[in-house]
């Protein structure tokens, strides 16, 4: 799958897209040598993606040789694109002339686009947003619950039998100064 393909399936998922109806192609389905199942849209050829079944779905095919049970080798690269393809025996001929050369490939480095990255971008934006709104919520809660934390607490409520003697006192003096508040009121009226 190309990074548009599946950046056009995370919209779709994240439902920012309708998702798009496709057209249904034939795919011309091989085996490889060690029973490998491989699919390719139409005819194999160059220039055309290469994919693996596997029971999750279709991958690119990874880089390299592949040989068919038919006799066909294909030269699929880091992209899963066909480079080549060419008879099992022309190979083995090819390989015995070229005894002494030894080819080794360079993985390919990955180049992501412009677009690609807008598109990502344009993607996370909406999520960092939320983000933020939720960083700014979280900082007034932690606030609110500072400022409720600092406050002072309510008067220790505890047992008359083991209270001492000052509290019992200031506790009473509290008590007649409130009733005397009380008797106060009911003398205005």
């Amino acid at each position: 799958m190309k990074a548009n393909e599946a950046l056009a399936k995370i919209r779709v998922m994240l439902g920012m897209e309708s998702p798009v109806v496709t057209e249904t192609v034939e795919l011309a389905e091989l085996t490889l040598a060690d029973g490998t199942v491989v699919r390719v849209e139409g005819e194999p050829a160059e220039g055309k993606a290469l994919f693996v079944v596997t029971e999750d779905g279709e991958i690119p095919a990874p880089e390299g040789i592949h040989e068919t049970q038919d006799g066909l080798l294909i030269t699929v690269n880091a992209e899963g694109v066909i480079t080549a393809i060419e008879e099992a025996v022309q190979a083995e001929e090819q390989e015995m002339s070229d005894e002494s050369e030894v080819l080794v490939a360079e993985p390919e480095e990955t180049e992501y686009s412009d677009e690609l990255i807008s598109e990502i971008t344009n993607m996370v934006k909406p999520l960092l947003e939320k983000l933020e709104k939720i960083e700014a919520n979280f900082q007034a809660l932690d606030q609110d619950f500072n400022k409720f934390r600092n406050e002072p607490a309510a008067d220790r409520i505890t047992n008359n039998l083991t209270m001492s003697t000052e509290v019992i006192k200031n506790h009473g003096e509290r008590q007649d100064k409130r009733y005397e508040a009380l008797l106060n009121i009911r003398k205005t009226k």
